[in-house]
């Protein structure tokens, strides 16, 4: 029952995710010629890390917290949640940046549900066909050679870099 309802837990999660920062960020827009602060005395910078700081909390860590507090309640050990809890975190930040860039490139709630679904669809398309096409144009490998141990390092390095990029 519990593996089956991940899933739908998962997808409501990534909804309120997207719905707390969406709100969160245009709110009070950052960008362009009517938001409240240009009559006032803000700083941009100030409104912009708080913005962010209050994203991390809500988005990051007490989901964080929650996905500890329920490894621990399965006797999870200590390492297991050092990686898990590292691994979570790192999936919950990419996620709030993404979506914080989105709501922040899109003029209204309506704007950024549906960038939101474009983007979605596009994706699952893509995924989709690069599946297709690699069952029709690859075949299979007379001899196998041995898969690398380091694979995570390029990765690490690309997220490490969209992270950057997207915070900036």
């Amino acid at each position: 029952l519990l593996q089956q309802t991940w899933g739908t837990i998962a997808v409501v999660e990534l909804l309120l995710m997207g719905s707390i920062v969406a709100l969160l960020v245009l709110d009070e827009p950052l960008v362009g010629l009517t938001p409240f602060w240009l009559t006032r005395p803000y700083a941009t910078g100030s409104l912009v890390r708080s913005k962010v700081l209050l994203a991390a909390v809500l988005v990051v860590l007490l989901p964080l917290i929650a996905d500890l507090v329920t490894m621990s309640l399965f006797s999870a050990g200590p390492g297991a949640l050092v990686k898990a809890g590292a691994t979570s975190a790192f999936t919950y930040t990419s996620w709030m940046l993404t979506l914080m860039l989105l709501a922040t490139l899109t003029p209204s709630l309506a704007g950024f549900v549906l960038a939101a679904l474009g983007v979605a669809t596009a994706l699952s398309v893509l995924r989709a066909a690069f599946v297709g096409f690699a069952s029709i144009w690859t075949r299979p490998p007379a001899y196998t050679l041995p898969v690398p141990r380091d694979i995570v390092t390029p990765v690490a390095v690309m997220m490490a870099m969209y992270l950057c990029t997207a915070l900036a």
